[in-house]
């Protein structure tokens, strides 16, 4: 047949006829079979249909006018075909859509609830009005070593004097937290945790009252105020109106008057009680505490509108320098209260941070997650640019514009994240009430709430924008001269970009499983270090009124008890000892010798053996020596502080009284290792004591327990035998470390699964585009190793580079992060190694699982078509 009779393609007439003007097609049809025999001896009868419809295409855009406008922007049914186009990709590339949509979902599950637990740390006491005005006094301390410790403790004649003596202050007041206590109406009794204040603390934070009136002045000490639920619980349903005037007992020992009720106290506030004592009835009954010298307790104020507030500091302090307990070197500060519980962190006399530290971090964790589902999407989406090249062209040539094909590729991507928010939305949902069981919080996914609406269409919006926009840019750019004759833009022939994005995101990954590591780490030294006393087989008790009472009768009938070695009692628990004192005199003490002292009190020798304290001189209390009543016993920590290297029987002035050093106990860790060991003063005070312990037999501990219920039922019936080990006291001590360290296992888990399913899908595209180039590797006789090194050796080369990057840069957080901890775990290199032999085995798994599969296939199907 002579070239001159081949008939053109069909689809190019159809062309011709859609989008020309019927004046244009009568013109050109004269001219088609010229063009297309030309077009077929060029190339040949195959090549030159598809080039000749392109060409036709070409030429015919000049005079497209039936759908042209249709593809302009503001078209009113653009956005529903982007919508439908959208969909139909969707579906016609399953194995895609599910790895983005399955990626997408989980990143954002997890960057939500971490939203919700941002924002819920957050908003802690924020709630209450002129929070800008309120600000709690605190102390700068330098000691021996001219080392500045900062404390919110302060002595209760401060708050006096910004009550009485300081201008700008509108209102202060004190509090002081108390241990459980039993309160008895009748023969109602419960067991609740309240506080010691002054009743100004009402008119300085929004802790409304629901019944009675706040006194003008100072009030009957004894008093207290309630709050509703423990109104409910202590008077029944008809409280309201009948409760004003009623007497409740507080540990069989004190009848107080009802005052006041007030409104419960809001969850986001970290002061919380049930009852608030009159602090009047304490400084009545312990004139001690009006000493100077006793920071006991926690003072705030509510400054004037316009008060200087370093003038008021400056005030406080030369009231303060005017005391009995002033040393050269104490500063005096406001902290604004709204930032406490966030900011209450100091070195060194300065703000450094505090638990906004764990928001930072775990903010950054959520957002790495997202990034990483991101990369997922842009690196899917820019590889099967080729398949989607001729798309564009094709758009481009019938009359779309590029501000169209970015709106056509941003819906894509839309509709895809949307899916992925309902989906992650719905998860978050059912995993909520193991998060909040988990964080110890009552997280809301709030429906009703405008704001929760405003986050979702936020986060939505920011992953449309990150993981559409580079796509949507660079798919729209292409040129339609290069693209309808297969040759792509350098866009998308230049894989550097791709790469990159897989590399950062085995970075972020390597950096979530290196942290993971060191906190775990970390946590382990915590909970395993020596010290310097025994935690295993002691329980701990919270002791009552009552208890403490009969404390001898009580201890005499344990020891009785199978099981039960030793019974002591204390002020504090010893690792965690939160009393102190600066009023500690002694013959030679320099005039620039600031030092604060921690205190506990305890009975007799049964507290050092319990414990298993070494004596490094003297000797500890004893029970027969009536003299020890006078007797205070040192750590070795406040040996050094006093400058004396044998202290014992030395003569010192404590709080106001004569005392002898009669023994020296070697340093043990009194507080979180956060903090080095602090001097330590041990009195023989069983009065100011409130916490008792039991050294339970080894392999007999459920035998013990079961004698200290027994006795315990017989002699306080209506009490509640309340008790834990001291183990988990120390535990709880460390509550947020062991949180952080489960989250970060999450996080990493969640990281590295998102990569590999990334990976999964830029593997799976490279083989389909190898498909035959695999096929005729086998036929010419290559390996299965052969094809599995070929399709994993540029994945490797991506993990290695990762981990050069990451490994620097996840040591230099790991140290930042370590550096708050007094003591601490040394960053050794098989951390490093292990972090990121982690990443690369699972990242490999993935890699050559998949490609191990495309090895093994049949060449034939592969070559079926050539």
């Amino acid at each position: 047949m002579a070239k001159s009779h081949q008939k053109p393609p069909r689809l190019a007439e159809a062309f011709l006829e859609w989008f020309c003007d019927p004046a244009v097609l009568e013109t050109l049809q004269g001219d088609l079979q010229e063009l297309y025999a030309r077009r077929v001896e060029e190339m040949g009868k195959r090549r030159a249909r598809l080039y000749f419809t392109l060409d036709v295409l070409d030429s015919c855009r000049p005079f497209a006018w039936k759908r042209k406008r249709f593809f302009q922007t503001n078209h009113p049914d653009m956005f529903q075909n982007n919508l439908k186009v959208a969909w139909r990709n969707m579906l016609k590339h399953k194995f895609f859509s599910v790895v983005n949509i399955s990626g997408l979902s989980l990143g954002l599950t997890f960057s939500l609830l971490i939203l919700l637990w941002v924002r819920d740390e957050m908003s802690y006491d924020r709630f209450h009005q002129d929070s800008d005005r309120i600000y709690q006094s605190f102390f700068h301390t330098p000691n021996e070593n001219g080392v500045i410790r900062t404390t919110g403790n302060s002595p209760y004649p401060l708050y006096r004097a910004y009550r009485d003596e300081i201008p700008g202050v509108e209102e202060s007041a004190v509090f002081q937290r108390a241990n459980e206590r039993i309160l008895k109406v009748g023969e109602k009794q419960f067991k609740s945790s309240g506080a010691m204040g002054s009743y100004s603390l009402f008119r300085i934070f929004s802790f409304p009252l629901v019944d009675g009136v706040l006194p003008d002045g100072v009030a009957d000490p004894a008093t207290l105020m309630i709050s509703e639920s423990l109104a409910h619980r202590l008077f029944g349903t008809g409280w309201k109106g009948n409760v004003i005037g009623q007497t409740i007992n507080v540990n069989n020992q004190n009848d107080l008057t009802v005052v006041g009720v007030f409104a419960d106290i809001p969850r986001h506030s970290t002061l919380r009680f049930d009852y608030l004592i009159n602090i009047e009835l304490n400084a009545k009954s312990q004139p001690w505490t009006e000493r100077w010298g006793n920071w006991l307790f926690s003072v705030y104020i509510k400054a004037m509108p316009q008060a200087d507030l370093s003038q008021v500091a400056a005030n406080a302090l030369a009231l303060y320098r005017d005391s009995e307990a002033y040393e050269k070197g104490e500063q005096v500060t406001l902290f604004r209260f709204a930032d406490r519980y966030l900011h209450g962190k100091y070195v060194a006399g300065k703000p450094a941070g505090g638990r906004i530290e764990y928001v930072r971090t775990f903010f950054l964790a959520g957002l790495f997650l997202l990034i990483i589902a991101c990369i997922n999407f842009i690196n899917l989406s820019t590889a099967r640019a080729a398949r989607r090249a001729r798309e564009v062209g094709v758009r481009k040539v019938v009359g779309a514009n590029r501000l169209g094909l970015i709106h056509q590729f941003l819906t894509e991507a839309g509709l895809i994240t949307i899916i992925s928010v309902v989906l992650a939305v719905l998860l978050a949902w059912l995993i909520l009430p193991e998060v909040n069981e988990f964080t110890g919080k009552n997280l809301l996914l709030d429906f009703t709430e405008p704001t929760f609406w405003l986050v979702l269409i936020g986060i939505s919006v920011l992953t449309t924008a990150l993981s559409g926009s580079y796509p949507a840019f660079v798919l729209s750019g292409f040129r339609i001269s290069r693209v309808l004759k297969g040759q792509l833009t350098p866009e998308i022939k230049n894989v550097h970009f791709r790469k990159g994005l897989v590399v950062l995101q085995f970075v972020l990954s390597t950096l979530l499983i290196f942290g993971t590591i060191t906190i775990q780490k970390q946590i382990h030294f915590l909970q395993n270090k020596n010290l310097g006393l025994d935690r295993e087989n002691i329980v701990y008790l919270n002791m009552t009124q009552p208890v403490m009472e009969k404390f001898g009768s009580f201890k005499e009938e344990l020891l009785r008890q199978p099981g039960i070695s030793k019974v002591v009692r204390t002020s504090h628990v010893p690792v965690n000892v939160r009393s102190a004192t600066g009023d500690l005199e002694w013959e030679g003490k320099a005039s620039d010798n600031h030092q604060m002292f921690k205190l506990l009190f305890t009975d007799h020798e049964d507290f050092a053996s319990m414990f298993g304290i070494e004596m490094v001189q003297g000797r500890f209390f004893r029970e027969d020596m009536k003299t020890d009543s006078n007797g205070l016993v040192i750590n070795e920590a406040t040996a050094r502080a006093m400058g004396i290297d044998n202290p014992v029987g030395t003569e010192v002035n404590f709080w106001g009284h004569d005392a002898r050093v009669i023994g020296v106990v070697k340093d043990f860790h009194i507080n979180s290792l956060y903090e080095d060991i602090q001097p330590l003063v041990i009195a023989k005070l069983p009065e100011n004591t409130w916490s008792m312990f039991l050294q339970t037999e080894a392999g007999k501990t459920k035998e013990a327990l079961a004698g200290l219920e027994k006795v315990h039922k017989g002699l306080f019936p209506a009490i509640p035998l309340e008790y834990t080990f001291l183990d988990d006291q120390y535990a709880r001590m460390y509550q947020s470390e062991i949180q952080m360290g489960q989250l970060a296992n999450y996080f990493a888990l969640i990281a590295i699964f998102i990569s590999c399913l990334g990976l999964l899908g830029l593997i799976t595209f490279t083989i389909e585009e190898k498909t035959k180039e695999i096929g005729i590797r086998k036929v010419l006789g290559a390996s299965v190793s052969n094809i599995v090194n070929l399709l994993s050796r540029d994945f490797l080369s991506l993990l290695v580079l990762a981990l050069v990057i990451a490994l620097p840069v996840s040591w230099y957080f790991a140290n930042q992060w370590l550096e708050k901890f007094a003591f601490q775990i040394n960053v050794d290199w098989w951390i490093f190694t292990q972090a990121g032999l982690i990443a690369i085995l699972l990242a490999l798994a993935t890699v050559c699982l998949r490609a191990l599969r495309a090895a093994n296939a049949n060449p034939i199907d592969s070559l079926r078509s050539e």
